[in-house]
């Protein structure tokens, strides 16, 4: 082979150590802006958790929990079980119970009436009625009612007939047996007395328990007013859903 032929092998040139540098700096000033983007994003997300996490405190703290300040018995007290609406719910053994279809398409209705003086209260004082609503979107006890109260609004405006449910933004959430419920107040002055709604909700219904109540017990601060709402919260406190 003679010497002086050209080689047909190719010559690799290293890298200059410019693009190297290029090459470096690239790769620093991407670690740089990852690591910043990261740290910005975890360091927003931890706030914003943490100002969720306060914003939930803040509402459980303002959901009143029912209490009972007497030191009353649940001995010898009825339980009414509902299989096909999947509830309970404990009474004194004085009250009677009758079930029956509401006037309303699509609802049933449980009501309890006292026959005899509980407590040394009057019997007439104390009634209970159970409404079980369809509840078909799965809304909260809260929600559903607002949902209710559209509805019930807008069928009276087009048929002219009477209005008379409250404003929802007069009703409170409160806490029974852990469930957030809604509890809301209908009538009051001129009347003599209030109906106290109080709505547990699950996926399929609404249950609305409505309670009787005096205007001399609900505000009163003797014995005998204290005990007529103890009496009707230890009713609430036992309301469970069975399914």
């Amino acid at each position: 082979m003679n010497n002086n032929q050209q080689s047909n092998t190719p010559i690799i040139q290293k890298p200059s150590n410019n693009v190297l540098i290029i090459i470096l700096v690239v790769i620093i000033t991407a670690l740089v802006v990852g690591g910043v983007m990261y740290y910005y994003q975890t360091t927003v997300f931890n706030k914003e958790k943490s100002e969720l996490e306060d914003r939930i405190k803040e509402l459980e703290d303002q959901i009143e929990e029912i209490s009972v300040d007497g030191d009353y018995s649940y001995k010898d007290w009825q339980t009414y079980k509902n299989t096909e609406y999947g509830f309970e719910v404990r009474f004194p053994k004085s009250f009677e119970v009758t079930e029956e279809d509401s006037y309303i398409e699509g609802e049933f209705q449980v009501s309890m009436d006292s026959t005899e003086s509980i407590y040394g209260l009057y019997a007439k004082d104390f009634y209970i009625d159970i409404d079980i609503m369809e509840n078909n979107e799965g809304l909260s006890a809260k929600d559903w009612y607002q949902n209710y109260y559209d509805l019930v609004f807008e069928e009276s405006e087009q048929e002219g007939g009477p209005f008379n449910l409250p404003e929802p933004s007069s009703g409170k959430e409160i806490s029974v047996n852990n469930l957030s419920v809604f509890q809301i107040n209908s009538g009051g002055p001129p009347y003599d007395g209030y109906l106290r709604m109080t709505i547990f909700t699950n996926k399929d219904n609404a249950y609305s328990i409505d309670q009787g109540l005096d205007i001399q017990y609900l505000e009163g601060t003797d014995d005998k007013s204290k005990a007529f709402r103890d009496i009707h919260n230890m009713i609430l406190s036992t309301f469970k859903f069975t399914d």
